[in-house]
């Protein structure tokens, strides 16, 4: 039986106990989150740029939109913006 290749330490990095909702996340899109530049990284802003986003991917489609459901279709950038 083989082990792992190496052993990796992950760098620490936070995580809520609670997925994000769309209701919470509407806020970030109210507020023109994907417009202001200052919620953004620079990588992030680059990437909004090139990818022309407005909002996440499934925003608008009837199974994933509802208020009560974990936000869904989001990079880790929009996550983090």
């Amino acid at each position: 039986m083989r082990g792992p290749v190496r052993q990796v330490a992950p760098s620490p990095y936070l995580i809520d106990h609670l997925p994000v909702i769309n209701a919470q996340f509407a806020a970030f899109v109210a507020a023109d989150g994907y417009r202001t530049r200052w919620f953004w990284t620079e990588a992030g802003w680059r990437f909004f740029q090139d990818n022309a986003l407005a909002a996440p991917n499934y925003w608008n489609g009837p199974h994933w939109n509802a208020p009560d459901l974990p936000v869904t279709g989001i990079s880790w950038r929009e996550a983090r913006a």
